[in-house]
């Protein structure tokens, strides 16, 4: 009997130590120093120099006035460990629809590579202007 209630006891703190570490974790995965950036039509959303850089856990919206233009959102995302996922749906939400991936996620390019698309630019998808949501994220996330 004395043998369960200690093997109770260790699988308990067990578990909290490995909830614990997840935690530990994901919290440090947001502090992780900002070494990109991220431009919507010319505007730094991301990366350093800009007050209140979004979380890159975080889900945003694209702004309306980007999803009633035909040339609307030019998204640009600059360094080799960042990109940009946008969706079809809100709420980051694939859905049937595959989400758009933009940057080099290439570390063996220079620090200062950029990739661009645009509605109607070389492999952008068409409607890409009807995007409703993405997320900045570090590439092996």
């Amino acid at each position: 009997m004395m043998f369960v209630k200690v093997a109770s006891l260790f699988a308990l703190l067990c578990g909290v130590d490995a909830r614990s570490s997840l935690l530990a974790h994901l919290q440090q995965r947001k502090k992780q120093p900002v070494t990109g950036e991220v431009f919507f039509s010319d505007n730094k959303i991301y990366g350093a120099g800009v007050g209140g850089s979004q979380s890159s856990m975080d889900c945003q919206k694209v702004p309306e006035n980007y999803q009633l233009s035909s040339t609307e959102p030019r998204i640009k995302v600059c360094g080799t460990n960042l990109k940009v996922t946008l969706y079809l749906w809100n709420d980051c939400a694939a859905g049937s629809a595959k989400p758009l991936e933009i940057g080099s996620c290439d570390s063996s390019q220079p620090a200062s590579t950029c990739e661009e698309f645009a509605p109607g630019s070389d492999g952008a998808p068409l409607g890409m202007q009807h995007f409703l949501s993405y997320q900045i994220s570090n590439c092996e996330a």
